[in-house]
């Protein structure tokens, strides 16, 4: 059924057209270098091969693997100028020292127990990585494709402060969107009221 809805036209123009008018309304139609996407996904250490070299005619070459499930998760963004950040990569509680030869110089690293990415890591990224190498022009436009890492409360209050603008859609489906989105505006926000219990 969500693919379905996903690949509905009209869902799919109705994301268009709030995208467009979030980019009118804060004068970024014409400003690719202000306009920042990100995205995470997840790459297995140990992966299973595509192809299998068999005997011709064997029905069932089956691939063998290790059985290893340890991955490690990136976390990219890059603007619609071709600017990127560099990236953020996620290990389990080891981190791999022979995993980062080579690496892309201002690579930031993180540890999980799951080695995916969750809402205090994206906060680490949103507040420490993103904004020392995005660029200080504002207002910048965040695109998020609505991981529930991505809702965490003192990134919205920071992007507040700071004048981004996080575009949310809740969920992608085989590459399409989701029905439901949210834009959340730096005037939107509300500092986080302390209130004394008595």
């Amino acid at each position: 059924y969500a693919r379905v809805i996903a690949s509905n036209p009209a869902v799919l123009n109705h994301y268009y057209d709030l995208l467009e008018q979030t980019l009118s309304e804060n004068g970024l139609m014409d400003k690719p270098c202000h306009v920042f996407n990100c995205d995470e996904t997840g790459l297995p250490l140990a992966p299973v091969p595509p192809k299998v070299i068999g005997v011709k005619g064997q029905k069932h070459n089956t691939p063998v693997a290790s059985g290893d499930k340890s991955q490690i998760t990136v976390l990219t963004c890059c603007n619609a100028a071709g600017y990127a950040i560099p990236p953020f990569v996620i290990f389990d509680v080891s981190l791999k020292p022979e995993l980062t030869d080579g690496e892309v110089p201002g690579t930031l690293y993180g540890l999980s127990q799951k080695e995916w990415i969750d809402s205090e890591l994206f906060d680490q990224w949103f507040q420490c990585h993103f904004f020392a190498c995005a660029p200080a022009i504002r207002p910048l436009l965040l695109v998020l494709d609505g991981h529930s890492s991505h809702y965490n409360p003192t990134a919205v209050v920071k992007a507040a402060e700071e004048e981004v603008i996080l575009f949310l859609t809740s969920l992608l489906v085989l590459g399409k969107l989701e029905c439901t989105h949210s834009v959340v505006m730096p005037s939107q926000v509300q500092p986080l009221q302390h209130q004394n219990p008595l």
